[in-house]
């Protein structure tokens, strides 16, 4: 494995740990939260956690997919969409990360952040295709193995990864809507986190666990 390999490899087992852990801090301070100690703060904080790891995990696609797609399918490189997904997936996290802070600052967190769960839960529908495609790609790059079987059973390892983000991010739009309209916003925008925070922190550690395993293989 030459430098080049095991520094794409590197960042992405850290695009990938990044979201593991933004996702379990989520859960964690929304389960608090639920629990009615300090539910704005930690509300906003896993907000700022959730929009962390999509900013991490975005950016760190963004530097590594051309060269993904450069390897797998050198002559398809223009036919192959992912920097739509990944501006997607980057706005949410950015729209989180500013409404978490200006919540944290006093802002009215019952509203700013269920107009966070709805864009960050659009983000996750809008990415998904996306998302599954890339992290095929990255399983495939860790294994050294781009064509044929082995990047069908890649791509059928995170269907169902994919799909778990489409569920909870209709979810994070339906309840942040209902947050936004008045009904219980706080809980429900907790739970809407929550929700959120899993399915990142699930998806981080299965894909960050694959890619690790590869790579010390």
């Amino acid at each position: 494995m030459n430098q080049m390999d095991l520094h794409m490899k590197e960042g992405l087992v850290a695009g990938a740990g990044v979201e593991a852990i933004s996702g379990i801090g989520a859960v964690v301070l929304t389960i608090i939260g639920l629990a009615h100690v300090f539910p704005e703060l930690l509300l906003a904080i896993s907000g700022l956690a959730v929009g962390v790891g999509l900013l991490f995990e975005g950016a760190a696609i963004s530097a590594e997919h051309k060269k993904l797609i450069a390897r797998i399918a050198p002559d398809k490189l223009q036919q192959i969409n992912i920097d739509m997904g990944m501006s997607v997936e980057l706005i949410g996290g950015l729209t989180a990360v500013v409404l978490g802070i200006l919540s944290v600052l006093g802002l009215d967190a019952t509203v700013l952040m269920p107009a966070a769960a709805v864009v960050v839960g659009t983000a996750l529908i809008l990415s998904s295709a996306t998302t599954q495609r890339l992290n095929a790609l990255r399983i495939a790059a860790a294994t050294e193995e781009f064509e044929g079987t082995a990047l069908h059973v890649a791509r059928e390892l995170v269907n169902g990864s994919a799909m778990t983000q489409v569920l909870v991010g209709m979810a994070a739009v339906v309840l942040g809507i209902l947050g936004l309209i008045g009904v219980d916003s706080m809980v429900l925008t907790l739970v809407a986190f929550l929700a959120i925070g899993a399915s990142l922190g699930l998806s981080g550690s299965a894909i960050g666990g694959r890619l690790f395993g590869a790579i010390k293989g």
